[in-house]
């Protein structure tokens, strides 16, 4: 049940949640029902980045069970999605990941 968010960090970008959703779900392993895909808007007064750039960052959480390079290729196909539906430069938005530990996830009331 990964977690992906995007963080655009100015309201001008315009992203489609479910076209990305649906596009992530068709070029990875991942059943759309097991997908969560969450977008984060900012500003200028919320969101700064030292070397002057205002592309978007991707962050991913996944369980660790899924394995690294699930995990990075989730990371690939969604920053790649986000550049192709903003118009950006290739390689422009950052990803970044956190794999879920065992035992760190709660789901249906139960810790997996």
């Amino acid at each position: 049940m990964p977690f992906i968010t995007v963080k655009l960090p100015t309201k001008e970008y315009k992203l489609d949640v479910e076209k990305l959703g649906n596009e992530i779900s068709t070029q990875t392993p991942i059943e759309l029902n097991r997908l969560n895909v969450i977008l984060s808007s900012m500003d200028s007064q919320t969101f700064f980045r030292g070397n002057g750039t205002d592309y978007p960052a991707v962050h991913v959480e996944a369980s660790a069970r899924n394995g690294k390079e699930f995990i990075q290729k989730l990371l690939q196909v969604s920053t790649q999605l986000v550049e192709k539906q903003l118009n950006l430069p290739e390689n422009s938005v950052t990803g970044y990941a956190h794999p879920i530990e065992e035992g760190y996830l709660l789901k249906s009331g139960e810790f997996r």
